[in-house]
């Protein structure tokens, strides 16, 4: 006959109290170990999968520093286009002017951090052949970045030497002509000590020699103009302004330069290195995709 179920007998314990304590400790300790592990491989499958230095990580950051740099170098070439902007009518050239040259220093220096961005990658593996165009792409690039960024500063010299003679044209051309010749020797007057001021200060100015046919434009043009200015103030009270304004053929001389300043601009494109980085960033580019491809991605 089976024993009755009697239960547990009185004053008995829960079978969890009469495991040893040193037990339980290690029990606890081994599923605490187990699950910061599980923690951490879980981690490190995510950051795999995200790119914490896996191939496609790498693959990421170069074509998010490739972008940034891009980005940065067209951005800072394509505020040299201000300076197209020139012309004595156009009162707010020398503003826009010197703002475009602090936004392109400051995109310069934009596309120097993404060059190393760049450079601090790690290229071994599937992306040697992405790391060999790197290396190739790198010292071009440092020299086309330093070199524009002198020139940016140079043309901000440059800017601030013409200014007063800007600045006084500028002033003249919002006016209403003269009615007297004593208006018109005033304003003349104080036109000929602008220019004056613009010769000086470009005359003590030394620039980068793909700056200096820049340099040589406006002093020109500001040597050109300070004879039409003698000349006329030599014939007043005579002179007759509108009439007489071609008396010098320094004027002629003047008109040419205007002319031509379009095409200065022009040039002083083909003599920066930062112009021919496209190719180079074009192949790079090529190379990311290719591998953008072959992993799937």
């Amino acid at each position: 006959m089976p024993a009755p179920d009697v239960g547990p007998m009185a004053g008995s314990k829960p079978m969890s109290e009469c495991i040893p304590h040193d037990a339980k400790v290690n029990r606890f300790t081994g599923v605490f170990f187990s699950l910061i592990f599980t923690l951490l491989l879980s981690m490190t499958l995510f950051l795999a999968g995200c790119g914490g230095g896996s191939f496609g990580g790498s693959l990421e950051r170069v074509d998010a520093s490739v972008k940034n740099l891009d980005d940065s170098v067209q951005g800072a070439i394509g505020y040299i286009q201000a300076l197209n902007g020139f012309d004595f009518e156009n009162t707010a050239f020398l503003s826009d002017a010197m703002s475009a040259v602090r936004t392109g220093q400051d995109l310069v220096q934009a596309a120097g951090q993404a060059l190393e961005d760049l450079s601090s990658i790690d290229y071994r593996g599937k992306l040697m052949r992405l790391g060999e165009l790197v290396s190739e792409f790198v010292p071009n690039a440092r020299e086309a970045l330093d070199e524009i960024s002198i020139f940016y500063q140079d043309m901000e010299a440059i800017l601030l030497a013409v200014r007063p003679l800007l600045e006084e044209e500028a002033t003249i051309t919002q006016l209403d002509i003269p009615q007297n010749q004593s208006e018109w020797r005033e304003r003349l007057e104080r036109l000929k000590r602008a220019v004056e001021m613009t010769i000086q200060s470009l005359g003590g100015l030394t620039v980068d020699p793909i700056l200096s046919s820049y340099r040589s434009y406006f002093l020109e043009l500001s040597s050109a103009l300070e004879k039409v200015v003698d000349k006329i103030i030599d014939r007043l009270p005579l002179a007759d302004i509108r009439e007489d304004i071609g008396i010098s053929a320094e004027f002629n001389r003047v008109q040419e330069l205007l002319d031509a300043y379009p095409s200065l601009v022009e040039g002083l494109k083909g003599k920066l290195m930062i112009f021919s980085l496209d190719h180079s960033l074009g192949e790079i580019e090529l190379e990311i995709n290719r591998l953008y491809m072959e992993s799937g991605s």
